[in-house]
């Protein structure tokens, strides 16, 4: 449904940049631009950045919706202020939230604990609580930009 749509949309718009909804049915990670125009921002706070490269592809969404998109991003992905992975990233021009694959989760043993309301990423040893009911990973948890060096 177009309110559903646009409940979905608002939502990447007021996501903190890194945090990516656990998506079960997505089988390719992907943001919108403004999603990753905040998390090059964020990183930039680090001295870091995304490596990019121009690729188009297609994606279809829940709701019948295609999308195409423009770039991949690798992004790096922390954990408790330690770098674990690089996350692969397509971008697409809605204001999307971050999406994380199926593919992706299984590569890190990820599980959903409803009964604890908790995201365990078992390859880490990560767990992260779930936010207003829902499956959310931060991939950027560095810890402050200033104790990057301790």
């Amino acid at each position: 449904s177009q309110r559903w749509h646009e409940t979905f949309l608002a939502a990447g718009s007021e996501l903190k940049p890194g945090l990516f909804m656990l998506d079960s049915g997505c089988f390719r990670s992907i943001g919108g631009a403004p999603t990753h125009a905040r998390m090059t921002e964020h990183l930039r706070q680090y001295g870091l950045k995304p490596l990019s490269v121009n690729k188009v592809e297609e994606f279809v969404f829940g709701n019948c919706n295609t999308e195409l998109s423009d770039k991949n991003f690798l992004y790096p992905m922390f954990f408790n202020g330690q770098l674990c992975d690089y996350v692969d990233i397509a971008r697409i021009t809605p204001d999307y939230p971050g999406l994380l694959s199926k593919n992706k989760m299984k590569g890190w043993d990820v599980l959903m604990d409803f009964g604890n309301q908790e995201t365990h990423v078992q390859k880490y040893s990560h767990k992260s609580p779930f936010i207003n009911n829902s499956q959310f990973l931060n991939i950027f948890d560095m810890g402050a930009p200033d104790a990057r060096d301790l």
